[in-house]
């Protein structure tokens, strides 16, 4: 009987540190697949939706050699990349205008783009 109790225990301990071994691995792999990720196609780190037309502009940062690109997109679609950009916290925002449309990008407190989702068309500043 004792020994049906250790076996017990012993195969409870065993699973779960199989369990936590096997969530440290997942960790361990899905890390850098997030960061390869986050270096080609960028992070984001800001969004906004213009009302009432339920459009979606995201402020993506792909970061560099000492540097960072800054990736604006409209409704999943890449309008804009800035090239080289400063490095760091630039403040990045997105304003719509009153009706929904306009939508501006705006980094270290200047005009970076502005697209309109009427015409699909935008325009660097």
């Amino acid at each position: 009987m004792e020994r049906s109790k250790v076996s017990y225990v012993f195969a409870m301990v065993s699973h779960i540190a199989v369990y936590m071994l096997g969530g440290v691995t997942v960790y361990l792999a899905l890390f850098p697949i997030s960061y390869i990720w986050g270096t080609f196609f960028g992070v984001e780190i800001h969004s906004e939706a213009s009302f009432p037309l339920g459009h979606m502009a995201r402020i993506y940062s792909a970061p560099g050699l000492g540097d960072q690109q800054l990736i604006c997109a409209v409704d999943g679609e890449t309008v804009y990349r800035t090239g080289d950009f400063v490095p760091g916290n630039v403040h990045e925002r997105i304003s719509w205008d009153e009706s929904g449309t306009v939508a501006t990008f705006i980094a270290a407190e200047r005009l970076i783009f502005i697209y309109d989702t009427k015409t699909g068309i935008g325009r660097k500043e």
